[in-house]
């Protein structure tokens, strides 16, 4: 961990202008006052500088974090940050509602808004908790944390305790982390967040039967062996121990064939290595071979009538899209339906 600011004793009188300093840059700006004692022990650390933000925060005292109109205006609009506590507890105080947050849990605040958010020392003294602040843009790429509400919600689930780890292992690391991978641990931490809200009440999935997961299971199997190009129904029913009379069946009841899930595996992954800058040497019948394809003719075609251009032309433009009003990803797989069961490859 890289330190931000710290005060180790006594409150000092520029504590007001040192914190101004720190929080327009690292968090957004805001008053910070401490509950003094001899020993505050007050700490904040960078556990990951990008593509989020995210900060450890140790206290041997109460501190609370007051942000108002005043600092709105004039600071750093559309910021969110996730609170997730470690030991001891925080209160979020907003004009609509006091949210309690306990330790495991987590709550979002909205830079927005003005609220003063207290943070709460345990038995033993001391408040810790993790901060990750975010702009607009990866906040609302995970919908289901942009649209939660202000209530807090628990960690304690198998994606909540991933999070837990993804954060406990950042924070024993050093500061050589390249930004691939912390691009990569960043956007599982918030998914992770993301399915915790989800597994709220208020965002509470259907229960699923067993119709439900046999095609979850098919469509998983696909997605792992879709460049095997002798794939088929027989196999995926084989290789999720159902028969192929079902699978078609499960299908069926979808309004899916079996083509439909295996283009819908191999034409997007086909068309990200088509314009993959480590890819760009390769022959397109190589690249048609490794997404499954046994007929470079056929990957063609299947490309053009998915994306509107064949690939080779699609690679020469450089992946713009010939037709550029049309959404063809959207409407990549529109038109491929062959038949429950039947694919060519």
């Amino acid at each position: 961990m890289q330190p931000i600011f710290s005060l180790p004793g006594r409150i000092s009188p520029d504590l007001s202008r040192s914190w101004a300093a720190v929080a327009s840059k690292e968090y957004f700006a805001g008053d910070l006052e401490v509950d003094g004692g001899a020993d505050l022990g007050f700490a904040l650390n960078h556990v990951l500088k990008f593509p989020v933000t995210i900060m450890h925060v140790r206290s041997g005292a109460s501190f609370s974090f007051r942000r108002s109109w005043r600092h709105i205006r004039g600071n750093q609009v559309g910021l969110r940050a996730v609170v997730i506590v470690l030991r001891g507890g925080a209160k979020i105080v907003r004009s609509s509602d006091v949210a309690i947050v306990g330790e495991g849990q987590a709550a979002i605040i909205d830079s927005n808004v003005p609220f003063c958010g207290v943070n709460l020392c345990d038995a033993d003294s001391v408040h810790e908790s993790i901060r990750i602040v975010m702009p607009p843009n990866v906040f609302t790429a995970h919908s289901t944390l942009s649209d939660s509400p202000a209530a807090p919600f628990d960690l304690d689930t198998g994606d909540g305790r991933v999070v837990m780890s993804l954060i406990e292992l950042l924070i024993g690391a050093d500061d050589s982390i390249s930004r691939t991978v912390a691009v990569s641990l960043s956007d599982s931490i918030l998914a992770g967040l993301a399915a915790c809200v989800a597994a709220r009440g208020e965002y509470a999935p259907r229960r699923l039967g067993i119709s439900n997961i046999r095609l979850r299971d098919i469509q998983d199997y696909i997605s792992r062996h879709f460049t095997d190009p002798d794939i088929s129904c027989e196999k995926v029913a084989a290789g999720c121990s159902i028969s192929k009379r079902y699978l078609c069946y499960l299908l069926k009841a979808e309004n899916l064939s079996f083509s439909d899930l295996l283009w819908s595996a191999r034409l997007p992954q086909a068309h990200d290595w088509l314009i993959l800058p480590a890819m760009r040497e390769r022959p397109i019948y190589e690249i048609a071979r490794m997404a499954g394809f046994k007929s470079a003719a056929h990957f063609s075609r299947m490309f053009k009538r998915a994306y509107g251009s064949s690939p080779c032309d699609y690679r020469a433009r450089g992946g713009v899209p010939q037709d550029q009003g049309t959404p063809r990803k959207a409407q990549a797989l529109d038109g491929l339906k062959h038949g429950a069961c039947e694919a060519s490859h």
